[in-house]
Formats: C-alpha cells, structure tokens, sequence
C-alpha cells in the first residue's frame, strides 16, 4: 500500500501536469487518464487512488476518458477565435461538398483539426469520413433529402442516390457510408434502404 505522503504527492504532480497539459493544448477538452502514469512517473493503481482524491474534492473532473481540472473550459485566444468562425463559415459555404481538412490548412496556413474538433464537440460540424468535416446543418439537410426522396423498404442505386442528394460520386459514397454507420441508412445487397427507425 501507499503511504499518504505518496499519495498526497501524486495528488499534487498529477494537478500541476493537468495545469501544463491545459497551457499547452487550450483547445483540449483534457488529458487522457490513461497516460497520466507515464506523465507523473507513478504507478497506475497510485494514479488511480491520487485521481479519486481529487474527484471527491472536486479539484478534478472525469470527462469520459479525459480528465480535467474542475471547472476547466477549453479557451480561444482572439485568433483561434477568428480562425473559428472562419473555418466555421466556410464549411457552411460549402454545404454537401466541403474541402478537405488538409486543404483548409493549405488554405489557411494552419493545422485546422483541433479546431475542427472542438467545432465538432459543439455540435457545430460532423467528421463525416476521415480527413473531411461538414457543417451539422449540411449533414442535417442531406439527411432531409435522403429521407425525403427514398420510399422505405426500396432498396436505391448509388446513382439513383446521387440524383436525390444532387453531389458528386466524391462526396456520395463516403456520405452513404457515414449514414450507414449512423443506422440512417441500411446497404444491401444491390443498394440502400432508408432505415424506418431514422425517419
């Protein structure tokens, strides 16, 4: 067992990391407990009993995997705050056909996906394949014309799908995939069904 002096300094190096991993990443929801023995040098089952501590006095929260000092909110300096809304708008622009990630960050001379990411956990834009994100609402309007043009039980082409969602065969298959993913749509042998459940 741990005596509660090792315990008490495991308590204080684990705060002190979560105050440098918040410094360092300000856009992070948190630090993922897993790795927190290796950033503190302890032993995972002292971690976890140093981690319950802080829990119970509330000067750390369990964010599902993550684990955050209490009250911790991640902050936008001015210019991600710009880079946002930019990234934001331009995404909305584009409706059913956004550009890549790796062209916004041509684009915009920056790495975007922590942005994109704090985006997406606001509920703001959805990574609907790897490496491509859409605004919710573009995700939300393809949803409505998908459900609007497919009679259920009939199973659609990839073709006739392209005709109801009016996009390239670059964006299509990897937007049916996320629907199926998503249980909106069903792929079948010769093509998809609108998911009764979804409507």
């Amino acid at each position: 067992m741990y005596s509660p002096e090792v315990v008490a300094q495991v308590v204080d190096e684990i705060a002190a990391e979560l105050a440098r991993a918040h410094a360092r990443d300000p856009l992070s929801d948190g630090l993922a407990a897993a790795t927190l023995p290796a950033q503190v040098r302890a032993a995972p089952e002292l971690v976890d009993r140093a981690l319950v501590q802080l829990v119970a006095a509330e000067r750390v929260e369990r964010r599902g995997a993550l684990v955050a000092l209490a009250g911790w909110q991640p902050r936008l300096s001015a210019a991600d705050e710009a880079f946002r809304d930019s990234l934001l708008s331009e995404l909305e622009r584009s409706g059913a056909e956004p550009p890549a990630i790796e062209e916004l960050g041509q684009r915009h001379g920056r790495d975007p996906v922590p942005v994109l990411r704090l985006l997406e956990r606001e509920g703001k834009v959805i990574a609907v394949e790897p490496g491509r994100f859409y605004a919710a609402k573009a995700v939300d309007g393809l949803l409505d014309r998908l459900r609007g043009g497919m009679t259920p039980g009939r199973e659609y082409s990839p073709s006739e799908l392209r005709e109801v969602l009016g996009v390239s065969r670059k964006y299509l298959i990897p937007f049916l995939e996320y629907c199926d993913r998503t249980r909106h749509t069903e792929r079948r042998a010769t093509g998809r069904v609108w998911r009764a459940s979804a409507a």
